[in-house]
């Protein structure tokens, strides 16, 4: 994911990706911070831009949540991006 995001979306700022779960279905949701540079009238084409080349990369759907900018904590290591929320 990393890899995608970064060399294909230079808007994206910050991202984590959590896992969740609906019944018996786990569902991958991706945050993601944009620069304040892009207007919010653009949100919602990245998304559905990134959401798609995701899919086509990795054959996983994302739910994708978009944070304002400064929103998501500053990750330094690729696997505190990950959260898996389904373990109690």
């Amino acid at each position: 994911m990393e890899e995608i995001i970064r060399s294909q979306f230079p808007e994206v700022v910050e991202f984590e990706i959590l896992l969740t779960q609906e019944g018996v279905m786990p569902v991958l949701t991706l945050r993601i911070e944009f620069s304040p540079s892009i207007g919010e009238g653009q949100y919602k084409e990245l998304g559905s831009r990134l959401k798609e080349k995701l899919k086509i990369r990795s054959n996983l759907t994302f739910e994708i949540e978009i944070i304002k900018p400064g929103g998501l904590p500053r990750y330094t290591l690729k696997s505190s991006r990950f959260k898996d929320l389904t373990k109690k």
